[in-house]
């Protein structure tokens, strides 16, 4: 029972309820059917199915008046068929209002998209997402004071909205802000280290929207919750913005010590390199003759002799 003290009641029938229809004849449907306070019907639901065969099992209230439609994010009211989808009737676009997409990264690339004759939401979406690719992602976004585009981006990726030519600009029309729109890599506090377009000021998104009913509302428990999740999510983003906004620049690379006194032991091993290399020449042909030419002599060579050459050689091992 509702707190205006309707009462709400959902069953089965094989029959037919007054101004209600049915295909197949003799076979259970679904109904709902609200009673007043007086007991008089105030109205009644009768559903098909599969065959014409459905089962009224249960229904549930929400006392704050929200309803499945809201759960699904689908918009309230009576459905008509012959209502226009065309984005030129629905809102004030116009064929031939545009804006640029640039897709910054490795593959930058801009495109233009452009609002064509009879565009609905569901074509301009496809369209936007032919071009975003794995960049991100466009959605129709359905709330109850109708539908509006969403573009998010993926994660470690970076675009820039731009707006269309003067009076053509189809950003503004659509509800969206001109500006660039970035998102962490996976597993990283900081976004995209992508440089900007020069003078676009960076937008960060807080993603601070509410739920698919509407503003967050901490009236029940699960709304809190859901409040509350929302908000740390917040912080989070405004962690990693500040994070990205105020990283110190990089610190210039520097050579390694090149100065000091080396040991004694290196110093000693050093001279030892210095004086073989000496001995042997640095043409190999030359080093082989010097060699044996000391050799030869019984160490009596003008360059050091044998022992120098013995000792220097054994000197490069320690």
């Amino acid at each position: 029972m509702a707190s205006d003290g309707t009462v709400y009641l959902s069953g089965t029938t094989t029959g037919t309820f007054a101004g209600a229809q049915r295909s197949v004849q003799n076979v259970n449907n679904a109904f709902a059917a609200a009673i007043g306070t007086n007991g008089a019907v105030k109205w009644t639901q009768q559903y098909g199915g599969a065959d014409g065969v459905s089962t009224g099992k249960s229904v549930a209230i929400d006392t704050q008046g929200s309803s499945v439609l809201d759960a699904l994010g689908l918009p309230r009211g009576a459905v008509s068929l012959t209502q226009s989808v065309d984005l030129t009737n629905q809102t004030t676009l116009r064929a031939g209002d545009s804006f640029q997409i640039q897709i910054q990264g490795t593959a930058a690339r801009t495109a233009t998209i452009t609002v064509d004759p009879g565009e609905t939401f569901d074509s301009l979406v496809t369209k936007i997402n032919g071009q975003l690719g794995g960049a991100g992602k466009a959605s129709v976004n359905y709330t109850g004071a109708g539908e509006n585009l969403k573009i998010q981006v993926n994660a470690g990726k970076t675009i820039n909205l731009v707006a269309g030519p003067g009076d053509f600009d189809a950003l503004s029309r659509l509800g969206l802000s001109a500006g660039v729109l970035t998102a962490p890599a996976s597993g990283s506090a900081s976004t995209s280290s992508t440089s900007t377009q020069s003078g676009v000021t960076p937008t960060y998104g807080l993603g601070l929207t509410g739920g698919v009913t509407g503003p967050l509302d901490i009236s029940t428990k699960m709304g809190a919750d859901m409040a509350r999740s929302t908000l740390l999510q917040v912080l989070s983003s405004i962690q990693s913005t500040y994070q990205t906004t105020n990283a110190p620049p990089p610190a210039t690379p520097t050579p390694g010590n090149t100065s000091g006194t080396a040991n004694a032991a290196t110093t000693a091993q050093l001279a030892n390199y210095n004086l073989a290399l000496s001995l042997m020449n640095t043409d190999p042909s030359n080093a082989v003759a010097n060699i044996q030419s000391i050799i030869a002599s019984g160490g009596q060579s003008g360059d050091g002799g044998l022992s120098s050459l013995l000792g220097a050689l054994g000197g490069l091992g320690g």
